[in-house]
């Protein structure tokens, strides 16, 4: 991968790639992630740590270190946590506003999380 990142946790699907580095930082590359498609990684939510990131079809979501989930991407399907369907979102924003996950999901056009309680949220 372009720029000689080291990663500690890494996501694909379809035409995207998300990881998280060793340092925390959440970069994603490829085709599908943004409006600006880019083959080097490309970092953004500089100065949060992130724990963990999962990709979707549509949607990708990054976990900070302290539970928040941000989401972006399509809507389609209630992908990102948001009221209403088929936004469409390249800015990360924080999704199910409250409640902090240990772990997350995302598949084809369904996503849940493991919240730090122990209940998983779809």
């Amino acid at each position: 991968v372009w720029g000689g990142h080291r990663f500690a946790r890494l996501q694909a699907r379809d035409r995207t790639v998300c990881g998280v580095t060793t340092a925390g930082a959440l970069m994603c590359w490829g085709r599908a992630w943004s409006p600006v498609p880019s083959y080097a990684p490309v970092g953004f939510l500089a100065g949060i740590a992130h724990a963990d990131v999962a990709v979707g079809f549509n949607a990708q979501c990054g976990l900070a270190a302290d539970g928040v989930m941000r989401c972006w991407g399509r809507n389609i399907n209630g992908e990102l946590a948001r009221v209403t369907n088929f936004d469409s979102d390249s800015v990360p924003q924080v999704s199910a506003v409250g409640t902090r996950f240990s772990q997350l999901s995302l598949g084809g056009s369904a996503g849940c999380g493991l919240t730090t309680a122990g209940a998983v949220q779809c």
